[in-house]
């Protein structure tokens, strides 16, 4: 749906498309074929930027995996205000709260909208950095990332 981040092929190793065209066409994937210069399959073959994003993604996808919330769960979205948009994935085991800011600088998050899905709640963990951040405070998210809170108790 227009609007939800999405995964194309090549988002793994920040590979680029055709500018300005937003089919998602993709220039070939580096590697597989006998003549390519460098393999992207391998950690070896991409660049310490493209190993970054890589298990980056790998952390996100296999939380996804392995958290039917994400998979099957409820939805509750947010009207975007400010270029963040706020959706959450709840079901009776596990609320996920997925932040994105899509400013080109540091933004500060009042959370005090989000009461209906935060009320249960006092923190969220971030699934890739495990930093925690208390939902009830104002939230500072950097500038063109998206954060995915497993919402919790904990201290």
């Amino acid at each position: 749906s227009r609007g939800y981040p999405q995964i194309y092929y090549g988002t793994e190793i920040m590979l680029d498309g055709i500018p300005g065209d937003y089919q998602g066409h993709r220039f070939t994937f580096p590697g597989g074929w006998k003549d390519d210069k460098r393999d992207a399959f391998t950690p070896e073959g991409r660049t310490a930027k493209e190993n970054e994003v890589f298990d980056y993604l790998k952390k996100l996808l296999n939380y996804r995996k392995e958290n039917p919330v994400l998979q099957n769960g409820k939805m509750t979205q947010f009207i975007p205000e400010n270029d963040v948009y706020v959706f959450f994935r709840y079901n009776d085991e596990k609320t996920v709260m997925v932040i994105c800011n899509n400013n080109d600088t540091e933004t500060v998050l009042n959370t005090k909208r989000f009461a209906e899905r935060i009320k249960d709640f006092e923190m969220g963990v971030d699934i890739t950095s495990k930093k925690t951040f208390n939902v009830k405070e104002p939230i500072k998210i950097p500038e063109k990332t998206v954060l995915l809170l497993e919402l919790g108790y904990w201290r």
